[in-house]
C-alpha cells in the first residue's frame, strides 16, 4: 500500500498542521504525508528550532494510524529512522543511527525525526522528518556541530520532491514491520548502525553528568545502560559519547543552518529533531 503525499508551499510546521488536520477529522487517512517547501516554525525535540533552506531541504510529516500503547510509541520513530538510514545507504552514503531519532552520515548529522501522538477519530501518531538534502559545505560549516547533507556526501544537487517518493518506498516497509513486531522489527538495523555495545555514554542535556556503558536496547527501544553492577533503562534525554559533551555544555546555544536557537538554556546539543 502506498502513501498519499501532499505538497504545500508554506506552513508554520508540518507536524503542527498535520495534527490540526487529524484533530479536525479533515480527511487524514493512514499513510498520509504532508510536505512543505518552506517551514517557518519547525521544532525538534525539547522544542529546539529546526531551520531548513526553503525548497532545498526536506521537511515533512507522516501520519500513521496505530493503537499501540504509549510505551511502544517511541520505537515508531526509531523504525522510521531505520528506514531513512537504509535509504541513505541505498544512495551509497555511509549511514549511522544515534538514539533515539538521529540519522548520521560519517558521524555527521544528516536527519532528525520527532514522533508525537495525534488525537481525533483517526488516532495515531505523526512522525516529523527533517532531512538535509542540498545544504552546502558553507552552510554546514556555519552550524556549531558536525552536520552534513546528501549533496555534500554525493557531490551533486538532488531534487527534493522525487527524493521523498523514493524515501517512502524504503521507510514505509520499516513502519509496516513495526506495526507487526514493534521495535524487534528494526532492532537489527539499530544494532548494526547505532552505538557499539560497551560504548561509554553521558547525558548531554539537563541531566549532564550522568554516565553509563551502552548495553543494548530494551524490548521497546529504550536504552540499556550499565553502571557498575546495575543495569537501568533510559527512556528519555540526550545521550552521546563524552566527546559530544562540549556541544551540550557550550553556553552559546544550539544552532541549525547558522541560526541561533531561542532556547540557549538547553545548551548546544547535537542538532536534533525535525520540524514539528
Amino acid at each position: 500500500m502506498g502513501w498519499t503525499v501532499e505538497w504545500i508551499p508554506r506552513v508554520d510546521s508540518t507536524n503542527r498542521e498535520l495534527r490540526r488536520r487529524v484533530a479536525r477529522g479533515r480527511g487524514v487517512g493512514d499513510r498520509t504525508v504532508l510536505a512543505a517547501r518552506e517551514q517557518t516554525a519547525g521544532r525538534g525535540r525539547h522544542d529546539r528550532v529546526w531551520h531548513a533552506v526553503p525548497g532545498r531541504d526536506l521537511t515533512c510529516s507522516l501520519f500513521v494510524r496505530t493503537k499501540a500503547p504509549p510505551t511502544r510509541m517511541p520505537s515508531l520513530g526509531m523504525a522510521a529512522a531505520a528506514g531513512v538510514a537504509r535509504f541513505v545507504e541505498d544512495l551509497g552514503v555511509e549511514a549511522g543511527l544515534k538514539w533515539p531519532n538521529d540519522v548520521l552520515a560519517r558521524g555527521h548529522k544528516l536527519a532528525g525525526l520527532l514522533t508525537v501522538s495525534a488525537g481525533g477519530a483517526a488516532g495515531g501518531a505523526v512522525i516529523g522528518l527533517g532531512l538535509n538534502v542540498n545544504m552546502t559545505r558553507a552552510g554546514a560549516e556555519a552550524i556549531d556541530q558536525p552536520a552534513t547533507s546528501l549533496r555534500i556526501e554525493l557531490g551533486r544537487e538532488i531534487p527534493v520532491e522525487p527524493l521523498l517518493d523514493d524515501l517512502l518506498r524504503t521507510a514505509g516497509p520499516e513502519i509496516d514491520r513495526w506495526r507487526e513486531r514493534g521495535f524487534n522489527a528494526v532492532r537489527a538495523t539499530w544494532e548494526r548502525l547505532g552505538q557499539p555495545p560497551g560504548a561509554s555514554l553521558c547525558r548531554l542535556d539537563s541531566g549532564a553528568g550522568e554516565t553509563g556503558t551502552f548495553a543494548g536496547f530494551g524490548a521497546d527501544g529504550q536504552l540499556l545502560l550499565r553502571d557498575g553492577d546495575r543495569l537501568r533503562e533510559v527512556w528519555s534525554g540526550e545521550w552521546g559519547e563524552p566527546t559530544d559533551a562540549g556541544f551540550a555544555r557550550n553556553p552559546g546555544g544550539w544552532k541549525s543552518s547558522g541560526q541561533r536557537s531561542d532556547d540557549s538554556r538547553k545548551g548546544r546539543d547535537p542538532r536534533s529533531g525535525k520540524s514539528s
